[in-house]
C-alpha cells in the first residue's frame, strides 16, 4: 500500500488554465495564484515523506526476519 500511495502522490500535476495549458507561477496575475504552486509543492513533499518512511521501516523489518 505505501508504494501505491507513493506512486500516486509522485505523479506530476500542475495548475492549469481553462485551455489546459500550464501556467508558470511567475505569470500568475495575483499573489494568491503565485503562491499556490509553492504551497502545493510543500504539501506534495510532506505527502511523499510518509509512504517513503513506511517503505523504509517495512524494508528494515523484513530484513530482520531473514
Amino acid at each position: 500500500m505505501p508504494r501505491r500511495r507513493l506512486d500516486f502522490v509522485g505523479t506530476p500535476t500542475g495548475f492549469r488554465r481553462a485551455e489546459g495549458n500550464p501556467v508558470p507561477a511567475e505569470e500568475a496575475k495575483d499573489l494568491f495564484r503565485q503562491g499556490m504552486p509553492w504551497g502545493a509543492g510543500a504539501t506534495g513533499e510532506a505527502e511523499r515523506a510518509r509512504p517513503r518512511g513506511a517503505i523504509e521501516r517495512l524494508t528494515q523489518a523484513s530484513r530482520a526476519f531473514r
